[in-house]
Order: structure tokens, then C-alpha cells, then sequence
């Protein structure tokens, strides 16, 4: 039976199958909240005990398709009357340096990591700005503010979705809609096994083995982090009064964040000084005779 009670709201997560998405999808089903779930592949929700229940409604989308995008929202609203929460949780990995990522592979990853998101943006913001209310939650990672080596296509389109999450929320907020850009730390979730890299690798970078060598070395020092937890944090999180701008999630999205100020600081104490007179000299004479 459909919860049509006033404090249930329409949730949309992308990327709904498994990990995070599905640790969230989960958790509002479980406290009353109706939830669609969005994948490439939607027999995978056969597999998923939540597809039984009538809250949870699931379908088949290609986010980087603007028409199916809309076609979507217009089934939810027929479904459920009503979108209040947005969760762009779909997303890929890629590993590559940037010379090896080829033009194609690029535009690709972006399609999913950013343009993707963007389409259910802009689709959505047309009811969030008539009903004066909505949240989206755009999901980035610690690699969208301190870029790793041999990732720098993947690295590029997660700060491209922080940076334009910045402001959509300066955007929208005068209509009662909140934007929340997650900074996600390390959980134990399916992630790498959506890991994709360059085709034609160059073999000076060696990346593979680069790549295999960096993650045996830091991978006894990372505790994943537990998806319920993730689940319950962004649940409060949309139920606060003033949530913020940006969420961290994670202790080393924390620990990336000091260390990406520590770089920045660390440039403007060295650059400051010497590259900040650049005005143009006798500024205020110049203007008088342009003026005049």
C-alpha cells in the first residue's frame, strides 16, 4: 500500500542498485518515505528485496538522455504526484592519465559524472521553483578537491559537479530549493567494481601497475566506511533546517579537505607578496582622462 501520509516525501536516487544508493533507498523506505530508483539496468531491481514493496518504485534510465530524463519525471509525477528530493548518486570510476584518456573517453565520463546530473537538474528545478521547496543532493567524492594521480578525467568531472553545485545552491536558494554537494569518503560498496580505464594505455605511466601499487599500499591504512551510516547522515541532513553547502562524509573526505587548504595556503604564502601588485599604475588618473 502507498504511504500518502504529509510527512512522506518523493525521494529520486540514481544509481539505486547497490551501495550507497541502495543503503539510502533502503532507509527511507524503512522510516515511510517513497523512493524511485533509477539504473541502466532495471532487472537488477528484481534481484532487490525493497522492489516488492509499493514505495519503491523503479525504473530504467540513461541519465545522459535529456528526453528520457523528462519522459521519467513526467511517469513519477503520474506515479507519485510529487518530487521533493533529488540524489545524483549515479557514477563511474576511470582510471587514466590525462594523456591517455582520449577525447571520447573523456566526454563520456563527464556525460555520466556531470551532464547526467545536470539534465535531471534542470528538469526538476521547473517544480522544485513552483512548489518553493526541494533539496538536491549531488553526490562528488574526496577526488573532486584533491585530484589523484592517473585519474585526472575522472578527478576533472567531480570537481566540475562540486564547482557547479557551488552555485546552483547561490542560484536557487531564494526559491526554497537546497542544494547539497556530498563529499564522499571511502565506503564499502561495489564502487570498483564500476571501475573503468583508458583503452590504448601509454606504457611510459605504466598505470596499471601504478594504480595496483597505490592501493595495495593505502588500502590497510582506509576502514570503509558503513552505507547505512552514509544513509542515516544524509537523512538528517535533508531534514535540518539550514543544511549545509557542502557535507562531508567520511574521515579522509576530511583529511583531503585539510590537506587541499594546506596546498592552497601554502601558495598564498608564497605567492602573495610578489604577485599581487598587478593594477595598472596611476589608475585613477588614466580613468579621469578616459572620462573625459
Amino acid at each position: 500500500m502507498i504511504n500518502n501520509n504529509n510527512n512522506s516525501k518523493v525521494w529520486i536516487i540514481t544509481g539505486c542498485t547497490s551501495g550507497t544508493g541502495l543503503a539510502l533507498a533502503e532507509k527511507l523506505i524503512e522510516i515511510g518515505h517513497r523512493v524511485v530508483g533509477t539504473s541502466r539496468d532495471i532487472s537488477k531491481f528484481k534481484e532487490l528485496a525493497i522492489s516488492k514493496n509499493d514505495n519503491f518504485f523503479g525504473i530504467q534510465l540513461d541519465i545522459t538522455s535529456e528526453k528520457a530524463v523528462q519522459e521519467a519525471i513526467s511517469e513519477i509525477l503520474n506515479k507519485f504526484g510529487r518530487i521533493d528530493v533529488l540524489v545524483n548518486n549515479a557514477g563511474m570510476g576511470f582510471l587514466g592519465s590525462v594523456e591517455e584518456v582520449t577525447d571520447r573517453e573523456h566526454r563520456d565520463l563527464f556525460d555520466v559524472l556531470y551532464f547526467g546530473p545536470l539534465n535531471l537538474i534542470r528538469n526538476i528545478l521547473p517544480l522544485f521553483r513552483t512548489q518553493k521547496s526541494g533539496h538536491i543532493f549531488n553526490i562528488s567524492s574526496t577526488a573532486g578537491i584533491r585530484s589523484f594521480v592517473r585519474s585526472g578525467a575522472y578527478s576533472g568531472a567531480k570537481f566540475a559537479l562540486l564547482g557547479m553545485s557551488d552555485s546552483l545552491h547561490d542560484d536557487v536558494k531564494e526559491f526554497g530549493v537546497n542544494v547539497t554537494c556530498i563529499v564522499l569518503g571511502y565506503f564499502h560498496t561495489g564502487f570498483t567494481s564500476n571501475y573503468g580505464g583508458a583503452n590504448d594505455m601509454i606504457p611510459e605511466y605504466d598505470t596499471a601497475k601504478f594504480w595496483k601499487n597505490l592501493m595495495d599500499s593505502i588500502k590497510p591504512l582506509l576502514v570503509p566506511g558503513d552505507v547505512k551510516r552514509f544513509a542515516e547522515i544524509v537523512i538528517e541532513t535533508e531534514k535540518s533546517e539550514n543544511p549545509p553547502k557542502e557535507l562531508y562524509i567520511g574521515p579522509d573526505s576530511f583529511s583531503a579537505a585539510e590537506g587541499r587548504i594546506q596546498v592552497m595556503q601554502q601558495h598564498v604564502d608564497q605567492q602573495k607578496v610578489k604577485n599581487s601588485d598587478v593594477s595598472i599604475k596611476d589608475w585613477d588618473t588614466e580613468t579621469q582622462t578616459l572620462n573625459n
